[in-house]
């Protein structure tokens, strides 16, 4: 995804320090971002991680200051859809 496409979308979150995540930490349901002083990211659907077509999220959430990222499985016949799993 374009650096200047997700700034946009990550607009709404004020981190003044450390690092913030818009939906507080790995919810596979929301699509959200994940920011501190240096980088950006939000959430994307993906296969990476074992999963076929889009099964799965790329969730990044906040661990102390640093951003990283797992990969969740949206179960059974959910799929992902505009970076969150749709029930």
């Amino acid at each position: 995804m374009d650096q200047t496409k997700i700034r946009k979308e990550c607009d709404h979150i004020t981190c003044p320090s450390g690092c913030c995540d818009g939906d507080s930490g790995t919810n596979q349901y929301v699509k959200e971002c994940a920011k501190n002083l240096t980088h950006e990211f939000v959430d994307v659907c993906t296969n990476e991680g074992g999963g076929i077509g889009t099964s799965h999220v790329k969730e990044y959430y906040c661990n102390g200051d640093r951003i990283e990222n797992t990969f969740i499985d949206c179960g059974g016949d959910n799929r992902c859809s505009d970076g969150a799993c749709a029930r």
